[in-house]
This record gives structure tokens, C-alpha cells and sequence, in this order.
């Protein structure tokens, strides 16, 4: 490193001077939404481009990366409509790029979209209809309000969270899609799983995979029905989708040491095991930063 830069620094080998504007992008109505590096260190970047979505690929150095659809960007949508959002990219088992996010059909209906590209940029032809799928759950599963977070499995089916929302209440839903981006209705009931402590209004906002296959998922549940009091969770489920009775209570550690608005928007694993889980909560009219270790 340069005797002169100091730890935080702009790199001056990125790009020009630490930062990168890639071609088309600039004064454009678009904005950076997730990044995923690979293991060979390639960078892709998904993002917003005039109600479409957009993909970057860049080498370590900032520079476009030309094996990714001849060094271009990708700007694209998951079908004709209002708009196209991607929010979530991930490596699948066999190194393909999966993006996730939002397909408004109008502005006031939305579904979810994935899309699977090669390491080429081009679209994978076995999945869904030319690489791109719409998630049409069943009529009764209400509307989604958030877009899907997402977990590449080993067996190439795609795990995916989200809340929807059906007469008038938020309840976390988790589903599972075949390799090719069909849901896969053996898992749960109905293609899909209700996530809601106690019946009660439950949002799903983060999910992790355990090394033993079992799953995480985090967020908020509401506590209170007449003020309206909502409190962080993290819940655990086998891989087939039944809550894991062995953690917390009933599956569900719920953080009743809260009063107000408290959510928890992340979680990791640490090296040894436990849990750590990130968040905020308001409670009279200030808000601060939740921080929490959970054993497994």
C-alpha cells in the first residue's frame, strides 16, 4: 500500500481515484441496489435504470469486465409492465448469477421475479421462459409487500422469504422453487409456508442458511394489537420447513425486553456458532441501534 494512504482511504488502483461510474449510468435515473464478488474476484452489481433492472460486471481494478456481456451493462426487465427491481443477487451451485426482486405488473400490483444469467451475461434457457420467471403464488396468499431475500441450496432449488399481505395483515411467507423457477409444491401445505408467531402479524426481513441445513429468518412481529407494538425475531426452521421446536420458544425467540417499534433487519453466524442479529427500535420518538447474541 502507498506509504501515504492511511487505512480507509480511497484505493487510487479502483477505477479513477477509488471510484467507478460505469458507461450509461451517468445522470440517470438509476441507483445502486446489492453487489456480490466471486470467488475469481469478479464484482457484479445490480441496480435501478429507469424502471428497469441493471447489471455491472467489473474486474478487481474497477475496470468493465468484457467476459460479462462484452464488457456492457445490462439493463433489462422481467416482463413488460410498470416496473422491474432487482434487489438480491447470489452464485448458484454451478456458478450462474441469480437476481431476485420485484415485478410491478401496475403500480399498485407486484409479484416476485428472479432471473438466472451464465457467467457470460447471457440468460440461462432452462430456466423459467428464457431465463426469467414470475412468482404467481396462489390467489389466497394475498399480495407481496417486500421484495424476496433468497438462498442458492446445494440441490440447485432456490429457497425465498418475504411478507405479503392478505385481508389487511402482514405474514411472512416462505417458499421453495425447483432449478428451473417453478415452485416446488411439495414443500409446505400449499407451495408455500405461513411464518406467524402465534397467529400474529409477523414481517420477514432477513434469512440464513445454518451449516446443517437448517434456516434463520429474522424480523418483526406485532405484540400489541391495540397500540401497535412491534418487537424483533429470529426464527428457526428445519429444512423441510417445520419450525425447529429445540430453539427458543416454540421455534421463535421473540425480544419482549422491547416496548415500541424494534425490527431486526440482518443476521450472521459467528465462527463458533452463535447468532448474532442487527436491528433498530424506536421507543419515544428516538430510535437506536439494536445489537443481539443468540446461543444455537
Amino acid at each position: 500500500m502507498d506509504s501515504n494512504k492511511h487505512a480507509g482511504d480511497l484505493d487510487d488502483s479502483f477505477g479513477k481515484g477509488g471510484i467507478v461510474e460505469p458507461p450509461d449510468t451517468v445522470n440517470t435515473f438509476g441507483q445502486v441496489i446489492n453487489v456480490l464478488v466471486s470467488s475469481e474476484e469478479k464484482i457484479f452489481i445490480i441496480g435501478e435504470l429507469a424502471r428497469h433492472y441493471s447489471i455491472v460486471s467489473l474486474n478487481k481494478d474497477g475496470s468493465m469486465n468484457s467476459d460479462f456481456n462484452n464488457g456492457k451493462i445490462i439493463k433489462d426487465i422481467f416482463k413488460a409492465g410498470f416496473l422491474s427491481a432487482a434487489s438480491e443477487i447470489k452464485l448458484t451451485q454451478d456458478n450462474n448469477i441469480l437476481i431476485a426482486g420485484t415485478y410491478e405488473e401496475t403500480e399498485i400490483i407486484n409479484y416476485h421475479a428472479l432471473a438466472l444469467y451464465k457467467q457470460d451475461g447471457s440468460l440461462s434457457a432452462n430456466f423459467g421462459q428464457g431465463g426469467k420467471i414470475i412468482i404467481y403464488l396462489p390467489a389466497e396468499a394475498g399480495k407481496y409487500v417486500s421484495p424476496p431475500k433468497i438462498i442458492p441450496l446445494p440441490d440447485k432449488k432456490i429457497l425465498a422469504v418475504s411478507t405479503r399481505q392478505a385481508n389487511y395483515r402482514s405474514i411472512a411467507v416462505l417458499y421453495r422453487l425447483e432449478q428451473n423457477g417453478e415452485i416446488d409444491n411439495t414443500f409446505g401445505d400449499k407451495g408455500y409456508i405461513d411464518i406467524s408467531y402465534r397467529k400474529r402479524e409477523t414481517s420477514a426481513q432477513s434469512m440464513l442458511r445454518q451449516p446443517d441445513g437448517k434456516l434463520l429468518i429474522a424480523g418483526m412481529v406485532r405484540v400489541d394489537s391495540e397500540y401497535g407494538s412491534y418487537v424483533g425475531f429470529v426464527a428457526r426452521f428445519n429444512s423441510d420447513g417445520t419450525p425447529d421446536t429445540s430453539f427458543a420458544e416454540e421455534g421463535y425467540f421473540v425480544n419482549t425486553k422491547t416496548y415500541g417499534f424494534e425490527q431486526i433487519t440482518s443476521i450472521e453466524l459467528l465462527l463458533h456458532g452463535k447468532i448474532v442479529a442487527t436491528g433498530n427500535a424506536t421507543s419515544d420518538k428516538k430510535m437506536t441501534g439494536l445489537l443481539l447474541c443468540l446461543t444455537t
